[in-house]
């Protein structure tokens, strides 16, 4: 089990107790994963908190059928989040970076429902970690788009 004083220092726990960094722990498992995570389209039911290795993030070209590599996450970045706040369905495909195993908590629906209950507070600052982590990616997006066109 991680500990948790190890992972206040990443951008996810930044700000967080100690009691709720241990909450967040307690839900959790954590767990290796290498290769392909999960693909753009697939039925979602948990989300992963990076602790050691990289994510690309892919989505489909348009024409080619092929991948871009839309962003590289790191340690103390999220995935899958909008399966737990939204949609179910993943909005991109996600491999661990040159195919090497990474090490991630993994929180599923079922234990974030569970911790809502029995700590609120813990299930709070995930919610609040998470949409603020959404919105500085959808700022990033527009700023990459044509603003005109973007809210079209």
């Amino acid at each position: 089990m991680v500990a948790p004083e190890t992972l206040r220092h990443l951008e996810f726990f930044k700000g967080m107790s100690l009691e709720t960094v241990e909450a967040i722990i307690n839900a959790t498992n954590e767990v290796s994963k290498k290769g392909i995570i999960f693909n753009e389209g697939d039925k979602g039911d948990f989300m992963l908190i990076i602790i050691e290795g990289n994510v690309e993030v892919l989505t489909k070209k348009r024409k080619e059928g092929d991948y871009n590599v839309i962003a590289v996450l790191k340690p103390g970045d999220i995935i899958g989040e909008i399966a737990l706040v939204g949609d179910k369905i993943r909005t991109a495909k996600c491999r661990t970076e040159q195919d090497k195993e990474i090490k991630v908590l993994e929180l599923t629906e079922a234990a974030f429902s569970k911790l809502q209950t029995s700590n609120p507070k813990a299930s709070l600052q995930i919610y609040e970690k998470t949409l603020k982590i959404i919105a500085q990616r959808f700022k990033r997006m527009a700023e990459k788009q044509d603003r005109w066109n973007f809210w079209l």
